[in-house]
């Protein structure tokens, strides 16, 4: 809302009706009630309102809102009856896309009003340049806008004011339009004295019949979100442009504005242009003839289906001529149709006959080509000839190299069963096999041996995720991107795989640190599979589950919850078990973040079940969910119990990736130093930490940066064991913000507290803004980590702050079993001896 009343404090002269200057004069309204409301602040001014943050109820019944305040006498008394009941009705719009008017009334002295939901967001425009989001993510969040139109005007309600300030994006990624049906109702229930002067509309998108003063309807709502579509699209607003009664074509307008090597030209051309142009058209009647029309051209055009949409003059040409030479037509179109199906018929049989030879050939070439493979594998195995009974995994080496080596096979079937040994592979955790195996299938396609779109999209797809687990997360993006182009090209409805593979990509996008782009691409297929969910659970389930981390790892863990427990229900019917392993585990990281320690411990257990009826203990993949469950432990103050289980874990890590220890290697030793340090074993914890933030550092491509507490940690085990000033410069590494943490754990607090103990040593007394984030100590570590803030604030707050803190102190010291550090004895000391 804060957005919405700037843009309209910035509103131009035309945005302003005449009357503006005399119907308001800087008056302060706070402490005075409009209706059940408090006024406590004015937000903003401007057209022909003035908004205030206003209030009403107390404490646990506290509500706020944004007041908008009209001209006293703008409504007439009948006027403002029917303003009431028809306020009522929009009222009770429930979208999940439009912001909730609470109320609407008169004041005491006649000043109408309007209650309205207060959204903290940034205008549409705004938030897809910031992002800098491409066309398809722009269109695809025009839908939203679309869905929230269509339903007001399903209950007969008509926006009538649609601009880019009228329409947010919250926090979350989700689509807000403000000031629903207001522009109309004020439009039609304003008195005759003041009907010329106030017009709630916005000349910049208004549509010509609403500059007129004629009445609008549903027509004027998509002229206007055709107006928001070109803004979107272009940059620029539809009338920055002399283009006369009809407006400049997207395209040309950023060929005009950016010169003809922008790569939105090209995309505009056609069907873009012809959807908004359709949208802009100055006749009513010539528009889209609903919102429905309008978003199912754009699902067309995101889908690379034919657009209802026509250029009108076309049509209206070609029907002109069928009228005047209809029996000449018709007979010449019966002539050329007998012809034409005659010859396709013939040349569709003979094609259909020839794909059918040759899918045969390529069958029996693939049956006979396995079948080698098989003998060649068995015979291999004979004891004769090797020693022992050899493992699943080297038998896929060797089918891997027998394949890569047979050069009479057709190139087609090579890839085919690289790819799903590579695939196996992986499965299995052995990433540098599935690597040698796949790069072989990929240099097929790559090189032309193979003309197979789907099968290059899909190897492509595994090998992203190879290497992933290798932590080569911009190569894994490169092919990811790549996978989705080579699919995008293929008209049609989106097929599981690709579904699969832009979730894919949305939840790399996700773990790199893009969360809101990842939310809109998860949602975007979430979105285009509802319909038919049933026949594609695990590409709906995947893309929920995804949906869940984004949300989790842009620091709103309930949301998350609530996106995975719905990929859950997807799931269970058919009992998945892999997919129900990974929504479990994402279940339980979502659970912990939330501090719901209990559900999480929970999930994890069953998720490792789950993993190691599959995979076994020891593949990589159920390593870092027994991780998950022992570091959940950790955090309860259980770390004891944890240390045992994450020394297995950090064993078997190693094993599992050789002498290339990767993230997985980093964080169970991170966790298991923190293990040692929350059960007093300091020292212990020391080698751990310090190993974890050697291999971050190798691993490089922002790893510290996002394990943010990572080296700090080693510079808070220096600073306990009193190893002189070494702590110093590792204890202010890292991005956590002691002045608002992000997250309320208790390694955040302790470093924190360790930075403003060191300053005040120093002299320069500052105690970090942490309280909101306390709960009862877990254990010893976390009791010692609050006594040490007490004792910052008996330091440094004011005096009756430093009484309280002293007390604190007090009750917090005895009630330590574990003996206090030298660090924290010392100071303790010298706090008693300034009494």
């Amino acid at each position: 809302m804060r957005r919405l009343l700037r843009a309209h404090a910035a509103a131009g002269v035309l945005d302003r009706p005449s009357a503006d200057a005399h119907a308001w004069q800087p008056v302060c309204l706070a402490g005075r009630r409009v209706g059940d409301w408090t006024l406590e602040r004015e937000l903003g001014r401007g057209g022909m309102s003035v908004v205030w943050l206003a209030r009403r109820g107390e404490d646990a019944t506290l509500q706020r809102a944004a007041i908008k305040l009209l001209p006293v006498g703008a409504l007439t008394h009948p006027a403002l009856v029917r303003f009431r009941r028809e306020q009522a009705i929009l009222a009770r719009l429930n979208h999940p896309h439009i912001a909730h008017l609470y109320e609407a009334g008169a004041a005491d002295d006649g000043t109408p009003y309007l209650a309205m939901e207060q959204v903290e967001g940034e205008r549409i425009d705004h938030w897809c340049d910031r992002r800098e989001f491409d066309l398809r993510a722009r269109v695809q969040l025009m839908l939203d806008v679309c869905a929230a139109i269509a339903y007001a005007h399903r209950n007969l309600v008509v926006h009538a004011d649609l601009k880019p300030s009228n329409v947010l994006v919250d926090a979350e990624g989700h689509v807000r339009v403000l000031d629903f049906g207001i522009g109309r109702l004020l439009d039609d229930r304003l008195s005759e004295a003041t009907r010329t002067v106030w017009r709630a509309v916005t000349p910049e998108y208004a549509a010509p019949e609403q500059l007129a003063g004629e009445p609008v309807n549903t027509a004027a709502d998509v002229f206007g979100l055709g107006a928001l579509l070109y803004r979107l699209l272009t940059g620029q607003g539809p009338r920055e442009h002399d283009c006369g009664a009809e407006c400049l074509a997207p395209s040309r307008a950023v060929r005009n504005a950016q010169g003809s090597r922008d790569a939105r030209t090209r995309l505009l051309r056609g069907d873009l242009d012809t959807i908004v142009l359709r949208a802009l058209c100055s006749e009513p009647e010539r528009r889209y003839a609903s919102i429905e029309a309008l978003s199912v051209d754009l699902r067309a055009w995101l889908d690379e289906r034919p657009i209802a949409a026509r250029a009108p003059s076309r049509r209206y040409r070609a029907r002109k001529f069928i009228r005047r030479n209809r029996l000449a037509v018709v007979a010449s179109l019966a002539v050329a149709a007998a012809l034409l199906i005659g010859f396709a018929t013939t040349i569709w049989q003979a094609r259909r006959a020839h794909v059918q030879a040759v899918a045969a050939k390529q069958q029996a070439q693939r049956a006979v080509a396995v079948k080698e493979v098989l003998v060649t594998l068995l015979e291999r195995t004979d004891p004769g000839r090797v020693a022992g009974d050899p493992p699943a995994s080297v038998l896929l080496r060797m089918g891997s190299r027998s394949i890569r080596d047979d050069r009479s096979l057709a190139p087609a079937t090579r890839a085919e069963l690289l790819r799903v040994i590579g695939f196996s592979q992986r499965a299995r955790g052995k990433y540098e096999d599935a690597q040698e195996t796949l790069d072989a299938a990929l240099r097929l396609y790559a090189r032309g041996a193979v003309h197979d779109p789907v099968g290059y999209a899909d190897t492509l797809d595994v090998r992203s995720w190879v290497a992933y687990e290798r932590d080569h997360s911009r190569q894994a993006l490169e092919m990811l991107r790549h996978a989705d182009a080579l699919l995008g090209g293929i008209r049609g409805p989106l097929t599981p795989l690709h579904a699969h593979i832009r979730t894919g990509l949305a939840e790399q996008l996700a773990e790199s640190g893009h969360p809101a782009e990842a939310s809109v691409m998860a949602r975007d297929v979430v979105q285009r599979l509802r319909v038919h969910w049933r026949q594609h659970r695990h590409a709906y389930g995947y893309a929920l589950r995804v949906l869940g981390t984004a949300a989790d790892i842009d620091h709103r863990p309930l949301d998350a919850v609530r996106w995975l427990e719905q990929a859950r229900r997807a799931y269970e019917p058919v009992k998945d078990a892999p997919d129900l392993a990974n929504t479990d585990n994402e279940l339980g990281l979502a659970r912990w973040d939330a501090g719901q320690f209990e559900g999480a411990e929970h999930d994890f257990e069953a998720a490792v079940r789950a993993y190691t009826a599959i995979f076994g203990a020891t593949n990589p993949t159920t390593l870092t969910v027994r991780s998950n469950a022992a570091e959940v432990l950790v955090e309860q103050g259980r770390a004891r119990q944890a240390i045992g289980a994450l020394q297995d874990i950090l064993r078997e890590t190693k094993r599992a990736y050789g002498d290339k220890p990767g993230h997985n290697v980093a964080l169970t030793d991170y966790w298991l130093a923190l293990a040692y340090y929350r059960s007093g074993q300091t020292r212990q914890a020391l080698a751990p930490a310090r190993e974890a933030r050697r291999i971050g550092m190798d691993i490089g491509n922002g790893f510290l940066g996002r394990h943010d507490t990572m080296s700090p940690f080693v510079g808070l085990l220096q600073f306990e064991l009193l190893q002189g000033d070494a702590d110093a410069a590792l204890l202010q590494q890292g991005v956590v913000d002691c002045n608002a943490p992000d997250a309320p754990t208790a390694l955040r607090r302790w470093i924190c507290i360790a930075r403003a103990l060191r300053a005040s040593d120093r002299g320069r007394c500052r105690v970090p803004d942490i309280e909101s984030m306390q709960r009862p100590p877990v254990d010893d570590v976390d009791r010692r980590w609050w006594l040490a803030y007490q004792l910052l604030r008996a330091r440094c707050g004011a005096a009756d702050v430093r009484a309280d803190a002293r007390r604190a102190v007090v009750s917090l010291e005895h009630g330590s079993s574990a003996p206090l550090p030298a660090w924290l004895r010392t100071r303790l000391v010298a706090l008693k001896r300034h009494r």
